[in-house]
């Protein structure tokens, strides 16, 4: 059945929607994945929580078969890492999808609203841990990149991952360009400009000159303030 679903998925996103998806070796979508039908619904379910979370489950979905297919399910020694709160969004996906199964850890950090530097809170793992071939990081906003940058030194001295692979929704040039040639990047939609708080802007697909932000992981948890 699950090998059907993924099947099933593949067709509709290559085809049905008309899109191209060129993964190519040690490259993840080189362009980003031009999905407006699901970046549409991601705005639309803003501030509706129920609607929001099924949004952010099945672009999950998504995103997950598409890795699947990049990386043939053929890493045998791969860790999971959802970035709290937000990445939690992606991560049953994953779960199902990734064969062999992956290690699975968490880290959770927070940014300074005055300076926009990570701190980070908590992780699940530490120095010495076995080491990784593959890390996929699940963290659905890319903002300024200034948090990933942290995240990845972290990931790098615990697991001395030979690819680490980020997974996101919605990518700013600026972090796309931090973070080029450091890792693979899986994303959604990529290119957005940054507003002076750091959140990624937005334009609204029906009305271009409407510009949206969201707290991609207070909309999944519902503790977003509209």
């Amino acid at each position: 059945m699950l090998l059907k679903k993924l099947q099933a998925d593949m067709f509709c996103a290559i085809f049905i929607l008309n899109i191209t998806l060129p993964l190519q070796q040690n490259k993840l979508t080189k362009g980003g994945l031009k999905m407006k039908g699901y970046v549409n619904e991601l705005l639309d379910a803003k501030g509706r929580l129920h609607l929001f979370r099924g949004t952010a489950h099945r672009v999950g979905w998504f995103l997950a078969v598409n890795y699947a297919h990049y990386s043939h399910n053929s890493v045998h020694n791969s860790v999971l890492i959802p970035a709290m709160r937000a990445g939690i969004a992606f991560e049953k996906s994953f779960l199902k999808i990734i064969f062999p199964a992956p290690r699975l850890h968490y880290i959770t950090t927070r940014r300074d609203p005055a300076t926009l530097k990570p701190k980070v809170l908590y992780k699940s793992f530490g120095l010495g841990e076995k080491e990784a071939d593959t890390v996929i990081l699940l963290e659905p906003m890319l903002g300024t990149g200034g948090t990933m940058m942290t995240v990845i030194n972290e990931i790098s001295k615990a697991f001395n991952p030979k690819e680490i692979v980020v997974v996101s929704a919605f990518v700013s040039k600026q972090a796309e360009e931090l973070l080029s040639g450091k890792v693979q990047i899986l994303a959604l939609s990529k290119g957005h400009d940054l507003n002076d708080k750091g959140y990624i802007l937005i334009p609204d697909s029906y009305n271009p000159e409407n510009i949206i932000t969201m707290d991609f992981g207070d909309e999944y948890c519902g503790t977003y303030s509209h």
